[in-house]
């Protein structure tokens, strides 16, 4: 959506209002108090915070942030404690339904792709070309 009238921001604002009344987080992505949206809301009269309020935390710049904030809240009603930064290669659904001498194999190819080093590449440059070894990821 570009812009939004009045009517729209007033709707907005009260589903918000009735959503948070039944424990429900309702996030706006692409909405900022210093971008046309956040400001084009406010000027409405909608989503004010009160003098000495934090920044509004149900507005996200970007979706991807807004999804994470979602995922969070989510896990935190199921009672799930903040997800792990990371997981044992052993336990990852990439190594479930193998044998002992499988998952050992596995996990000592993805000992070595880790070791490898990272390559970077600028617009323009070959990646691989047909034919090329399948050795690197």
């Amino acid at each position: 959506m570009n812009t939004i009238d009045e009517s729209g921001a007033m709707a907005l604002q009260q589903r918000s209002t009735q959503l948070k009344q039944r424990g429900v987080a309702m996030l706006l992505a692409g909405v900022v108090a210093g971008n046309r949206h956040g400001q084009g809301l406010r000027d409405f009269g909608c989503f004010r915070n009160r003098p000495g309020d934090d920044p509004r935390r149900d507005w996200w710049s970007q979706a991807d942030r807004a999804t994470e904030t979602a995922e969070g809240l989510l896990l935190t009603d199921a009672g799930s404690s903040t997800p792990q930064p990371s997981v044992a290669l052993a336990e990852t659904a990439l190594l479930k339904g193998l044998d002992a001498e499988q998952r050992a194999r596995g996990l000592a190819v993805l000992r070595e792709m880790r070791e490898m080093r990272e390559m970077r590449l600028s617009a323009g440059d070959v990646l691989f070309r047909e034919g090329d070894a399948g050795d690197v990821v």
